[in-house]
């Protein structure tokens, strides 16, 4: 449950997102085309939950 709690902080995701976004960049030569995808998608719903954290924490 504290696992959760932490994920809840914006500042968390935002950090988890950008690390993700950077292995992905990083890894692009050596993963195939599809994991690529799968990495670009999960990136995508990463940045959607930090927005929606972001408009509903008014």
């Amino acid at each position: 449950m504290n696992f959760l709690k932490k994920l809840s902080n914006p500042r968390v995701v935002t950090v988890i997102a950008i690390v993700y976004g950077l292995l992905i960049v990083i890894l692009k030569p050596y993963i195939s085309s599809s994991q690529f995808i799968f990495g670009v998608i999960t990136e995508t719903i990463l940045i959607g939950l930090l927005i929606f954290m972001d408009v509903f924490k008014k």
